[in-house]
């Protein structure tokens, strides 16, 4: 069943980069356009071996990240959902970056695409920080310009979520296979997932504190319907 509370996780890396070498030359996978060849690799774990290699004068970062409720997880009660993450956030200084985590196998709905609207109208500050990691994506459809098809519907995705920022929107994609452990699988997932991570470090944070929460429609009528039956209250007490 999907947990309905915001799940906090703490993660100290140096965020090294994954390479892969293939008999001690190192392959470049990125380049790579031919399914087959790279269903091929995929499935490799012969002469393949991953490598991990720290960047010069790196040092350990410390990350908090924040996994909260997804659109469908709250029975589509938004407030309550939105209470929750700010309850969770009201721990920390800074925000670095806001991932909208979305299936490339479920379509983006009306509903869902208003929600998420929703999100970015009560705080326009994180528009800024905005990330979409598309899921659920094979590894041999890791990277843009193998199937067009895939390709043109996770740009329409793309593209509603440049209309809410006003800019691209930087957007990466991963398989959520946790069992597959073939070098070339390890070496997409692990960069991806550090990929993620830099982009956290090179972001200008938004102070929490300092943001504007700007009320959803619904809040505002619920507001207005609490004034008006208390006014109206008040109004006859003193009569």
């Amino acid at each position: 069943m999907p947990s309905h509370h915001v799940h906090v996780e703490k993660l100290v890396t140096s965020l090294p980069i994954y390479k892969i070498y293939d008999n001690g030359l190192e392959l470049d996978i990125t380049r790579m356009k031919d399914e087959k060849a790279f269903k091929r690799l995929l499935v490799r774990d012969d002469d393949l071996e991953l490598r991990a290699e720290e960047l010069p004068d790196s040092k350990l970062v410390q990350f908090r990240l924040f996994d909260a409720p997804g659109l469908d997880d709250t029975d589509g009660n938004d407030v309550q959902r939105i209470a929750r993450i700010f309850s969770a956030l009201g721990m920390v200084d800074t925000i670095n970056l806001v991932i909208i985590m979305g299936s490339q196998h479920v379509p983006l709905l009306p509903s869902q695409k208003a929600a998420y609207q929703a999100y970015f109208d009560l705080l326009p500050e994180l528009k800024s920080l905005m990330m979409v990691l598309h899921t659920h994506v094979p590894n041999h459809h890791r990277y843009p310009g193998i199937n067009a098809r895939l390709d043109a519907k996770l740009e329409e995705r793309a593209q509603f979520f440049k209309s809410i920022k006003g800019q691209v929107v930087p957007t990466m994609r991963i398989d959520c296979d946790l069992e597959e452990t073939a070098p070339a699988h390890l070496y997409m997932t692990r960069n991806t997932i550090g990929e993620i991570l830099v982009l956290a470090t090179i972001k200008i944070p938004i102070a929490w504190t300092r943001t504007h929460v700007h009320k959803l429609t619904t809040m505002t009528a619920v507001d207005d319907i609490v004034h008006r039956r208390y006014k109206a209250k008040l109004d006859s007490v003193f009569k």
